[in-house]
């Protein structure tokens, strides 16, 4: 469930920061001290998309605002909601949900996430030790 909840990072990726031939742009870094997925930052300001593993949060991260969305119960179209939303609230830009690569899944607009507290415990956990 994770995994799908960072594409919508990987998303916001591909929608705002400039393509790389390599396709790092997509890529996400793991920040510690937070227990979060983040993006390369979206805008000049340092506007960041994060995936917070204590939350099972998405988070907007601004040096302006902060806003954040709780995944648990919510379905995928609600999610895109949101992001659409936000992003163009805090970058003035449309954020697209398309990916140029194929995923071994797909999601439709009611699949909805379900918190498994433990679980996340468990993969923050193993990101702390491949850090370490």
């Amino acid at each position: 469930m994770m995994h799908l909840a960072a594409q919508y990072l990987a998303a916001a990726g591909i929608s705002f920061v400039e393509k790389k031939a390599d396709d790092s742009h997509t890529n996400l870094g793991w920040l510690i001290d937070k227990q979060r997925l983040e993006t390369h930052s979206l805008s000049t300001d340092g506007d960041v998309l994060a995936l917070n593993y204590n939350t099972f949060s998405l988070e907007w991260d601004s040096p302006k605002n902060k806003a954040s969305f709780a995944l648990d119960g919510k379905t995928h179209q609600q999610v895109l909601k949101w992001l659409t939303n936000s992003a163009d609230s805090f970058l003035g830009k449309t954020y697209t949900y398309d990916f140029h690569y194929d995923l071994p899944y797909s999601i439709d607009d009611s699949f909805t996430f379900k918190l498994d507290a433990s679980k996340l415990k468990e993969l923050a956990d193993l990101r702390l030790i491949d850090a370490i």
